[in-house]
């Protein structure tokens, strides 16, 4: 975000507070982005003659400035992408500094030329347009529709600037080109509502406008501008407008490149956790040799993190406890300090984040709960789950009493990031024994580790999950895992190595899908084939952009086993988890089976543990008042979970479910905002958030079906059916003349519904001969 002051501004002091009362550009800036780089770009305006000057390049290029960011700017760490969307906000002619740089890219095609393409927004603060405002459209425009109007354009003074207005207005024409025709930037125009004593030149508010740009006005003069009073309407309107440049930015990337950008309204945080050393005790009868050099993989991935895809500082965690140092006891890797910072995470991130956690250092053979045992002997046995399942990390305080952290309560959590709509990276890089060999099948369950399994026991069934497994992560979460057996201390932390190069490997805003880092991580000669993937692996790396299409959660792995289908939700805690002694359990431990109460609400529910995705969905509803809204939901045979969207714009709020069948999308048009495009833009975010829509329904309450005819009262169904005469089964109220009588006479009419349509239709009326209904 780039920001320019007016030619009598200081470059810093210009965006300072000017009271208690108000509130700074910057501060707006970094509460809506706070993962941007934020500048202010300074001009010497000492040698320039005129104002003309402002907008030749030749005069630029001898007193411009670079671009340093002020102590009141904030400067993340991000790579120099030229593809990097970019906001600019210019005060007055400092508007002119931004309009001539644009025109000048497109003139000269330097080598940064490739920068007319970038996807970019630009607010500007009481900037002249000469010979362009709102006035002399207006004339314009009458003058096409042959509207009687003045002859002329209210005429604005310029007779201060004459000399120069030749220069200014040439090049305010090939801007008004380049953003109507060529790159189709996005444009707010602020203009102030007050006239100033300083200024020579009033500027009617028509000047500052342009038909291309959205129009705010803002309480003060053109001096106040720089800082917005807490009690101007403008504030939340200039904020909704750069919520709203940065989400078309963000689209506009995604349509053109097909992968979600680095820059975005969504943060990214991370999680990471080493555990090189462990206290000293002797609580548990397996003994875990300490694995080395986890801690310094650990600082080598913060590294990447921060420096390579520009993760905050202040959003990575690291619990380490590495042979050198000695961490506090709020940085050790316990299971203690591990729920704190997820819980942190959860409590904190907004829908959309990107959470990633990643884990180097050695495992434990654990019984999971939800998964029933198997018999390899069995006449249709149960297939074996993959390595995964019964997975512990071994955490530094482990041998003095202190749980493991084990697959299934990792899933637990990760069902509380996936209903928040976040969108979770696990990787789990450990070493230890064969995982089916007894010497490390630590399955003593201490009181510590009953009150975890109860904590993820509770979260699963609150969530009606039936996975209980990171081999089967909930939507929008990914596991990437790999372990070794009977490997030197040396060869630890493989994977952590070999990620960190592999991405290296690839630009910023290029990162491959997890199935090709799987591809390429599997022909890595130490790590072979020990590499498993889950969740969604046909998305673009920290990212969220599917690239197939069908985006569905595909299960991916290497090596021989299928994954587990048979973990059950338990109705009750299981006495074994009740207990805090310290006991051995029967390895795998099954839950009871989960018999549901039929009750109004698990009937309109359905079954537990039902999950639905956007594919699944084939009927779209809009309603246009909250009567008919609630008149929709009590027709719903049952009612669905809400789903996340991600990063997709959507201004749309649903309520979903089923009715005799058909899984239907209902959506409300905005309250108090009718009419045709209201409900045409309803309808385009459906159907880009629901690809397999097939029915589209308008449903209201029909004000206009009841007459002296037809008894027509709350409840009834009324379907309209085009007639013979080629009319449509609606008539649209706008489509016709009133005549003195109140008769109606049509004068135009709407196109007849799908073929779909139509035969329900027949269908109905054979129903209706048939059965008299």
């Amino acid at each position: 975000i780039v920001l320019i002051p007016d030619v009598n501004e200081n470059r810093d002091k210009a965006w300072e507070l000017r009271s208690a009362s108000t509130v700074s550009w910057p501060t707006l800036l970094q509460a809506e982005f706070p993962e941007a780089s934020i500048y202010t770009f300074g001009y010497n305006t000492s040698t320039f003659e005129k104002v003309g000057d402002l907008v030749e390049t030749r005069s630029q290029r001898q007193v411009k400035e670079s671009n340093i960011a002020s102590r009141t700017m904030t400067k993340q760490s991000t790579s120099p992408d030229i593809r990097r969307p970019i906001i600019f906000v210019a005060h007055g002619y400092g508007g002119l500094i931004y309009e001539q740089a644009l025109v000048g890219v497109e003139d000269e095609k330097h080598e940064h030329a490739e920068g007319v393409t970038r996807k970019q927004a630009a607010i500007l603060l009481n900037t002249p347009h000469h010979g362009a405002g709102l006035a002399e459209w207006a004339v314009i425009c009458a003058k096409e529709l042959g509207i009687p109007c003045a002859p002329t354009p209210q005429e604005q003074d310029w007779s201060l600037y004459e000399e120069e207005m030749n220069s200014i207005d040439r090049m305010q024409r090939s801007f008004r080109q380049i953003i109507r025709r060529k790159i189709q930037v996005r444009i707010t125009g602020c203009y102030a509502v007050h006239a100033s004593d300083k200024s020579k030149l009033s500027l009617a508010p028509e000047w500052a406008i342009l038909p291309d740009f959205h129009p705010i006005p803002i309480n003060s003069d053109h001096f106040g501008m720089t800082t917005l009073s807490e009690k101007d309407s403008a504030l939340e309107r200039i904020a909704q407008a750069l919520k709203q440049h940065r989400e078309e930015l963000i689209e506009r990337e995604v349509e053109k490149v097909g992968k979600f950008p680095m820059t975005s309204n969504s943060r990214r945080w991370a999680l990471l956790i080493c555990a090189d050393r462990y206290a000293p005790g002797n609580s548990r009868l397996a003994k875990h040799e300490e694995p080395e050099a986890c801690a310094q993989d650990t600082l080598d991935l913060e590294e990447f993190l921060s420096g390579h895809l520009d993760i905050a500082q202040s959003r990575i965690k690291k619990l380490i406890s590495g042979k050198t140092e000695s961490p506090t006891e709020e940085d050790a890797p316990t299971y203690h300090n591990i729920m704190k910072e997820l819980g942190h995470i959860i409590a904190t991130a907004a829908e959309g984040d990107h959470v990633y956690i990643h884990y180097s250092g050695a495992l434990a053979r654990r019984p999971n709960p939800g998964f029933r045992s198997y018999d390899i002997n069995a006449k249709n046995p149960v297939r074996r789950p993959s390595w995964i399942v019964g997975l512990g990390l071994v955490l530094s305080d482990i041998l003095t009493g202190g749980p493991y952290l084990t697959d299934y309560q990792l899933s637990a959590q990760l069902e509380l990031m996936s209903a928040k709509g976040l969108h979770v990276l696990v990787v789990l890089d450990g070493s230890y024994q064969e995982i089916y060999e007894s010497k490390n099948d630590d399955s003593l369950l201490l009181a510590s580790d009953a009150r975890a399994d109860r904590v993820a026991h509770k979260l699963l069934l609150a969530h009606k999950s039936n996975r209980g497994s990171l081999e089967q992560p909930p939507p929008n979460c990914t596991v990437l895992a790999c372990y070794r057996h009977s490997l030197r201390n040396s060869e630890t932390g493989l994977l952590s190595k070999a990620l960190i190069k592999l991405l290296k490997r690839y630009p910023t805003e290029s990162l491959p899908p997890y199935h090709e880092i799987r591809d390429e991580l599997v022909r890595h000669d130490d790590l072979g084939g020990d590499i498993l993937l889950f969740g969604k692996v046909h998305t673009i790396a920290f990212g969220d952009k599917p690239i197939d299409p069908d985006p569905e959660n595909t299960h991916s792995r290497t090596g021989i086993h299928e994954p587990s289908l048979s973990v059950i939700p338990g109705g009750s805690i299981p006495e074994t988890l009740k207990s805090a002694e310290s006991q051995p359990l029967e390895e795998p431990h099954p839950l009871e089976t989960f018999e549901p109460v039929e009750t109004k609400e698990s009937m309109i529910l359905g079954k537990p543990n039902m999950l639905f995705t956007h594919n699944e969905y084939t009927v779209a509803w809009i309603c246009a008042l909250p009567l008919e809204m609630t008149a929709a939901y009590t027709c719903l045979d049952k009612l669905h979970p809400k789903l996340a969207v991600g990063y997709v714009r959507d201004n749309n709020l649903y309520t979903l479910g089923e009715i005799a069948g058909h899984n239907v999308a209902i959506a409300s048009l905005p309250f108090g905002k009718y009419g045709e495009s209201s409900a045409t833009r309803v309808g385009q975010d459906m159907l880009r958030i629901f690809p397999n829509i097939r029915l589209g329904l308008m449903v209201g309450i029909g004000a206009g079906a009841p007459s002296n005819k037809n008894d027509i009262r709350l409840g009834d169904v009324v379907v309209s059916a085009p007639d013979t005469n080629g009319y449509g089964g609606v008539f649209q109220y706008d489509f016709g003349e009133l005549r003195e009588d109140g008769s109606l006479d049509l004068t135009k009419h709407l196109n007849k519904p799908p073929p779909i349509f139509m035969n329900a239709i027949g269908s109905l009326f054979t129903d209706y001969e048939i059965y008299d209904r």
